[in-house]
């Protein structure tokens, strides 16, 4: 039997409390990586140091099958949207096969990933590994990045030009390989 566990700690750094969150055993654990998981907490800091939990909604989340499919989820200005970044990927690399993987839209070329984008609220983010990344850094610097990711912002216009250039760049690298 696996859990996932919450442990409340009291100000002395006691446990104070233990939440089970959920609970599986070892044959649904093979089964386990084809859903999505959506956990949120809703937390309470009280003054005496302890944190108590109001709150824990666990929702499945739907599994896309394809890219059309994934794309219908959204508001149609941010279908719009990400109906020009796929466009875009498609023609910058036409040999990249288009598929979901870590359930959002992926290009693979040669089983390997050449980039992933996922729409959000706010943003749109493209994921073209480190070293997308950080080939185009002085380029990206205008937005909020991570490591290997860019939030580009719904409001702002998208830039398709760069976009194309990083999946060009990361086709080349997969090339080589």
């Amino acid at each position: 039997m696996f859990s996932v566990i919450f442990i409340e700690l009291g100000a002395d750094g006691r446990i104070n409390n233990t939440y089970i969150v959920f609970q599986f055993n070892s044959i649904q654990i093979n089964k386990f990586h084809f859903f999505c998981w959506k956990i949120n907490f809703n937390f309470t800091f009280q003054p005496d140091g302890f944190t108590s939990i109001n709150r824990i909604v666990i929702m499945k989340t739907k599994k896309y099958l394809n890219v059309d499919e994934y794309l219908l989820d959204f508001p149609t200005s941010t279908q719009i949207l990400l109906t020009e970044i796929r466009n875009t990927i498609q023609k910058s690399a036409p040999k990249a096969t288009e598929g979901i993987s870590y359930n959002m839209p992926s290009y693979k070329f040669n089983g390997k990933p050449v980039v992933y984008f996922a729409g959000y609220k706010n943003h749109i983010g493209l994921y073209a590994t480190p070293s997308g990344h950080a080939q185009f850094f002085k380029e990206l610097s205008k937005y909020k990045q991570g490591k290997g990711s860019v939030q580009f912002p719904l409001d702002e216009k998208m830039p398709l030009a760069l976009i194309s250039k990083i999946v060009k760049f990361r086709m080349e690298i997969l090339k080589s390989y």
